[in-house]
């Protein structure tokens, strides 16, 4: 029997990558396989408005842009009772908040070379459109995390029970249980 508990792949994301713009995963700056700049702004797309944009935020501190289309930032941590002390971790912290802001499209930004400065200072551009004004503007940024939406992985060849995330993902309980379940069935 083989079982797969390979987790979630990154959702399809409702913005357009333009010029194979780079935009990171959440989970792969979590898992520690791709790292930020040492400096300038991360641009975090928090649709969701869930804890995982919110703590990113924190630990960046001045240096984050939260991006939500809700009116405060982490909103689904109401049902934690988190809501309010999460925003005063931010503010004291330093983070930006972009409230009420859709990402419409990201792309590579080349700066003026001029004395000898290279090409590879390149940063992103993060265009954001208000959510009920429409008014367009642009957001710079060394780097923009994606911390949307989850999907399940890919099946793999010869796999007869799946656990965890590559099914659906979902909280760690549902791992767990599901994991077990597949142990039991061994």
């Amino acid at each position: 029997m083989v079982v797969q508990c390979s987790g979630s792949r990154r959702g399809d994301p409702p913005y357009e990558i333009v010029d194979s713009a780079t935009v990171l995963d959440v989970a792969a700056v979590r898992a520690g396989t791709v790292t930020l700049p040492d400096a300038g702004p991360v641009v975090l797309l928090d649709p969701i408005g869930g804890p995982i944009a919110v703590a990113l935020a924190e630990e960046l501190g001045e240096r984050a842009v939260l991006v939500t289309q809700d009116n405060i930032a982490g909103n689904e941590l109401s049902r934690t009772g988190d809501l309010a002390p999460a925003n005063v971790r931010l503010q004291q912290r330093g983070a930006v908040i972009e409230r009420r802001t859709i990402v419409r499209a990201v792309r590579p930004v080349r700066p003026v070379v001029a004395n000898g400065s290279s090409a590879e200072d390149a940063v992103l551009e993060v265009e954001v459109e208000d959510r009920f004004s429409g008014v367009r503007r642009v957001i710079a940024a060394a780097a923009v995390v994606d911390c949307g939406f989850r999907l399940p992985d890919t099946p793999l060849p010869g796999v007869t029970r799946r656990a965890g995330d590559c099914v659906a993902p979902r909280t760690i309980h549902e791992a767990i249980l599901e994991g077990r379940r597949a142990a039991i069935a061994l």
